[in-house]
C-alpha cells in the first residue's frame, strides 16, 4: 500500500529538541507561524432572520460524528446561518480547506471544509499558510489530541484556549514529505471507510433477515394472524417464561481480595455485545461463589443485560461461567428452543424490551419482563436452519470489524512513525 508514494526507510539521524528526538533536517515551529489560528461564535439565537440560510454552521458533534465514520472532509452540515446573522456577530467565514479543530469540551476533532462554513464558539480552525499541507495538519492535529486535551483547563467542561494552540511547538518536515505522509495515512483511511461501508450494508442486510426470517421462516405457504403479528400457522406463541427459566448473578464483594483472581470467569454487563464469550475480564474465587449471589451457569446459557449503558444486549456463553447482578440468565425447559433463536428473537425485539423498563436516566428491565415476552416458536430443526443462515452473516460482520479494527492500529502505529519522523518517506 506504502510503496506506491515513494521508498519507505528508517532514518538514524537526529537531534534533540524541547519537544523531543526529531529528524536532523526536520525543523522546530509554532503553530501560529504556519497557520492563522481562527476562533468562532454564534449568532443570536432568538433572531430568526440569523439562522437557516446558505452557510453551513459548523458544531464539534458535526467533526465528531464526521470522524467516527473516518471520513475527513465536511461538505454541509446539519444547521445553516445567514449572511445576517455572520454579520451580525463574531463568527467568521473560513475559506475551503481549512482545518476545524474542536477546543471546548470535546478537544481535539478534526476535518476539513470543503466549502466557506462558520464554526461556533468550540473551535480553534487553522488557515494553513503556503509551508504546510493542510492533510498533514489534520493528521498531526489528530495525532496531537491527547495533548491538547492534556492543556485543556476549566471546571464546568474543558477548553484549549486559542494562544495555547498558537503557541504549540511541532517538528516540522518539508512541504513534499508532509504530502507524502498525508497521502500514506489518507490510504489507510481510505481502507477503513470502506471497511465500514461493509459493515453497515452487513447490518442492514442482517436487519432485513432478522425481520423476514424470525416472523415468515423458510418456505412456509399457509400463515396465521397472532397477537404478535402474523406468523406460520405451524409455529406457537408462547412467552418466554413458558419456555425458559431465568436467573441473574452477584458480586462478591469488592472488600474481598481473596474472591477475586480465580479460576472461575465472571461477566460484567459491559462484555455482553450480541456476542458469544469464551473469556472474562475478571474471574471469580470459590470462595468468592459460595459467598455471594453469583451462580455458576452452563455453557450455552443466553445472557441478556438488564440494566445501565448495554441494557437489552444479549450473549451467548462459550464457556462455564458466572455473572453479575445486572444479567438476566435464560436457559431453556427441556430443549423448547435453541439459545441462539432467542438471542436473534430478543435482539428483533430489544426497542419492544426496553419500551417496557422502569427506570429515570437509565432504563431498567427485569427477568419478569424478559419472561412476559411473547415470541413466535418454530421446531428446533427449523429454529436451528434460522440461526445458522444468521450466524453466517454475523460472522462476516465479525471478520470485517476484526478488519476494521487491524486497521485502526495501523493507523494509529503509522502515525506515531511518519509524525515523530521515526520513519521517513523518501521524496523523489
Amino acid at each position: 500500500m506504502m510503496t506506491s508514494f515513494g521508498k519507505i526507510y528508517r532514518q538514524m539521524e537526529f537531534r534533540q529538541t524541547a519537544i523531543g528526538k526529531i529528524p536532523t533536517e526536520w525543523e522546530i515551529a509554532r503553530l501560529n507561524d504556519l497557520c492563522e489560528v481562527v476562533g468562532g461564535a454564534t449568532p443570536s439565537t432568538s433572531v430568526k432572520e440569523y439562522w437557516n440560510g446558505e452557510i453551513p454552521f459548523v458544531t464539534p458533534t458535526d467533526v465528531t460524528e464526521l470522524e467516527d465514520r473516518n471520513l475527513n472532509f465536511l461538505s454541509d452540515t446539519k444547521g445553516h446561518i445567514t449572511k445576517q446573522g455572520l454579520k451580525n456577530s463574531s463568527a467568521k467565514l473560513l475559506p475551503p480547506g481549512t482545518v476545524l479543530v474542536t477546543s471546548r469540551a470535546t478537544i481535539g476533532y478534526v476535518a476539513i471544509n470543503e466549502v466557506p462554513v462558520a464554526t461556533n464558539q468550540g473551535f480553534a480552525s487553522l488557515i494553513c499558510n503556503k509551508q504546510v499541507d493542510n492533510i498533514w495538519i489534520l493528521y498531526l492535529m489528530r495525532f496531537l489530541r491527547s495533548k491538547l486535551e492534556s492543556l485543556g483547563a476549566g471546571s464546568t467542561y474543558k477548553e484549549v484556549s486559542r494562544g495555547t494552540i498558537k503557541n504549540l511547538s511541532i517538528a516540522l518536515p518539508t512541504k513534499a514529505e508532509q504530502e507524502k505522509i498525508g497521502r500514506v495515512l489518507s490510504s489507510v483511511e481510505e481502507a477503513i471507510q470502506k471497511t465500514n461501508e461493509i459493515i453497515a450494508k452487513t447490518e442492514l442486510l442482517k436487519k432485513g433477515l432478522m425481520q423476514q426470517l424470525l416472523t415468515k421462516g423458510i418456505g412456509h405457504k399457509e400463515f396465521k394472524d397472532t397477537e404478535i403479528g402474523r406468523i406460520p400457522k405451524e409455529w406457537n406463541v408462547v412467552e418466554i417464561g413458558d419456555v425458559a427459566r431465568t436467573t441473574s448473578g452477584g458480586t462478591p464483594s469488592r472488600t474481598k481480595k481473596e474472591y477475586y483472581g480465580g479460576d472461575i470467569p465472571w461477566v460484567k454487563s459491559g462484555e455482553l455485545k450480541d456476542n458469544t464469550i469464551y473469556n472474562t475480564e475478571e474471574t471469580i474465587t470459590d470462595k468468592g461463589l459460595r459467598n455471594s449471589s453469583a451462580k455458576l451457569l452452563r455453557k450455552g446459557t443466553l445472557l441478556v443485560a438488564l440494566y445501565g449503558a448495554t441494557v437489552g444486549k444479549t450473549a451467548i456463553l462459550g464457556i462455564d461461567a458466572t455473572t453479575n447482578q445486572a444479567i438476566c440468565a435464560i436457559m431453556p425447559r427441556e430443549g423448547k428452543f435453541e439459545s441462539e433463536y432467542l438471542k436473534y428473537q430478543i435482539i428483533l425485539r430489544r426497542n419492544q424490551l426496553i419500551s417496557a423498563s422502569s427506570g429515570g436516566a437509565q432504563p431498567n428491565i427485569s427477568q419478569g419482563i424478559i419472561r412476559a415476552v411473547r415470541i413466535p416458536l418454530p421446531a428446533l430443526n427449523e429454529q436451528r436452519r434460522l440461526t445458522k443462515m444468521l450466524s453466517t452473516v454475523d460472522t462476516k460482520l465479525e471478520n470485517e470489524r476484526s478488519e476494521k479494527t487491524k486497521l485502526d492500529t495501523i493507523k494509529q502505529g503509522l502515525m506515531d512513525l511518519f509524525l515523530m519522523g521515526k520513519i521517513r518517506i523518501k521524496v523523489d
